[in-house]
């Protein structure tokens, strides 16, 4: 079995929080682009709901759906040095 990698806590709260500083500023370009679009054009109006479920999806896998969602395991070490 391989053995996992372990990372100082620190290092792991703000490589999330940098990854989910991302996702949040491309999937916000992303969406106003699609409402500018969406809006532009009647042909796209059905897209509109899809849109918004992506959205709440995204927000979802981001964030949680409640504050305090985990996003990641801390575990004890059985032996402390």
């Amino acid at each position: 079995m391989k053995e996992k990698k372990t990372y100082p806590l620190d290092e792991v709260i703000a490589l999330d929080a940098q990854r989910k500083s991302a996702l949040d500023k491309e999937f916000w370009a992303f969406y106003k682009l699609m409402k500018e679009k969406i809006g532009a054009s009647s042909e796209m109006k059905d897209l509109e709901v899809p849109l918004e479920k992506v959205k709440d999806a995204v927000q979802a896998a981001a964030f949680g759906r409640a504050f305090g969602t985990p996003m990641i395991t801390v575990e004890e070490p059985e032996e402390w040095e």
